[in-house]
């Protein structure tokens, strides 16, 4: 599995992923997110033909991509016939919590984290969480060229609450609650991993 940001795919990355064979005969994945939400454009439409044009057979090769909206009929129709669209709308509640995260705000972070866990799995608000302080770092770097302007917009205030070494001390944090889950090692389950997490930020 390879994963290439959207604004770094281009038809020679694709050409080797999907043009080389692999001597055990695992099936190659190119895998990226919001390929669809940036700035439409001849370039993007290129790429998106070549992938389905060099994508093997499904036994030899993947194309996967996560979008953030809901792509347009004339968006799925360019990803041919084959393509498999999968909505998983995560609720709302979820959103509003992780533009919430700041530091100082934690009676406000507690109370959402909790609503949050009324309709989702904490491993997958987790994932959320790790995604959202992975994007206010790479806005420290004005690196958020994949994401929609309004998207981008809204990460780069949100990144200004914070100072970027106060982003990476959680984000090692993160990782270290990473390593506790996988090796059994944590006192508690993920929720309380996250719920101290929270009321330290």
């Amino acid at each position: 599995i390879e994963f290439v940001l959207a604004k770094d795919i281009d038809k020679t990355k694709i050409e080797n992923i999907f043009g080389s064979t692999d001597l055990f005969g695992k099936a190659r994945v190119l895998a990226t997110e919001n390929l669809f939400s940036g700035p439409k454009n001849k370039t993007r439409d290129e790429i998106i033909e070549t992938i389905v044009k060099l994508l093997p057979s499904e036994s030899e090769g993947y194309f996967v991509d996560w979008e953030e909206k809901e792509l347009s009929k004339a968006e799925i129709t360019k990803l041919g016939k084959n393509a498999i669209i999968k909505n998983l709308k995560l609720p709302n509640v979820l959103f509003s919590f992780l533009d919430g995260i700041a530091p100082g705000n934690v009676k406000e972070n507690l109370q959402m984290f909790h609503e949050v866990l009324e309709n989702s799995e904490p491993h997958s608000v987790f994932s959320m969480i790790i995604r959202q302080i992975r994007l206010l770092l790479l806005a420290c770097d004005d690196e958020l060229d994949s994401l929609a302007p309004w998207q981008a917009e809204k990460i780069k205030n949100q990144s200004k609450l914070f100072t970027k070494e106060k982003l990476i001390t959680i984000f090692k944090q993160l990782l270290e609650i990473d390593y506790r889950e996988k090796t059994s090692q944590s006192p508690f389950d993920i929720a309380g991993e996250l719920d101290l997490l929270l009321t330290d930020i």
